[in-house]
């Protein structure tokens, strides 16, 4: 499920003032001028506005501000001096191959050093210089070889899930132990641990005391290892966890990733797009 948008679509509505009896309800399509789609695309344009915004404020900062919008590529080919950009890519920040760095040709020197006017521009075979037009990024100095691209990701619009993917799995077993160094949850249970169970919840008991958190790796069928804030303090010797529950709801890898951090400018530029749509009376209702 994609759970943190589906959360900042309804926080956006309701400072739309859009009715909820159930906030199941309003994700499933029950609304009265801001449906949840509507909604959903004006958060997705507010993410995209502020990436921009963010990107002129901070400048060369951009990267140690919004890091989680940065992405390295795998090894891409240049061939004859021209790489077709991802299609995720927004802003190439940095080119590489192996040791070798690409130094950005600014725009306005562009057509003096593809017309050799000024050799300084055109780069060598170990200075090179990369600069993007279009969907392509071209390099000067070095044309050929495989480069890994540090890049802004675009962001592609996520859309509202309120899908369960199934049903989950109640663990019992006499051996259960859990590892504090390690993180690891170990025994033989009575159902067996699965490479499926990543990225869902877990609850976890012994004796009195419940824990919850995420399993985060799959080792084997009896061991796996766990994430969370609510951990236990120590170790659980063996025989100690005695049973497990399993949500069977995985989130999904297309959910938000954009830090909280930036929730209330991209909210406040969500609602600013549906109170623009209401007074040009592009609303039902």
């Amino acid at each position: 499920m994609t759970e943190v948008f589906n959360t900042w679509v309804r926080d956006v509505a309701r400072r739309l003032q859009e009715p909820m009896a159930a906030d199941d309800g309003y994700l499933t399509g029950t609304h009265q001028r801001y449906s949840a789609v509507l909604v959903a695309g004006y958060v997705n344009g507010a993410i995209r506005d502020v990436v921009r915004l963010k990107l002129l404020e901070y400048g060369d900062q951009f990267p140690d501000k919004m890091p989680e919008v940065l992405k390295a590529s795998g090894p891409l080919t240049v061939t004859n001096g021209a790489l077709l950009r991802p299609v995720d890519c927004l802003v190439v920040l940095g080119v590489t191959s192996g040791s070798l760095f690409y130094r950005r040709l600014p725009g306005r020197s562009i057509a003096a050093a593809l017309s050799g006017l000024d050799p300084a521009l055109t780069g060598s075979a170990t200075e090179p210089v990369f600069y993007e037009e279009g969907r392509y990024l071209y390099t000067l100095g070095k044309t050929d070889g495989d480069v890994v691209l540090h890049y802004i990701i675009k962001h592609q619009d996520i859309v509202i899930s309120t899908a369960a993917s199934g049903n989950g799995k109640w663990y019992t077993g006499a051996n259960g132990a859990y590892t504090l160094a390690t993180k690891k949850i170990t025994g033989t249970f009575s159902t067996v641990l699965a490479a499926g169970d990543v990225g869902k919840n877990i609850m976890f008991r012994s004796a009195t005391k419940v824990h919850h958190a995420r399993i985060s790796s799959f080792i084997d069928a009896t061991n796996v290892t766990v994430a969370g804030s609510d951990l236990p303090a120590g170790n659980i010797a063996a025989g100690s966890v005695i049973q497990m529950l399993v949500s069977d709801i995985s989130p999904e890898t297309t959910d938000l990733q954009l830090s909280e951090h930036w929730k209330t400018e991209v909210e406040e530029l969500a609602v600013q797009k549906g109170i623009l749509d209401a007074r040009r009376g592009l609303l039902n209702g």
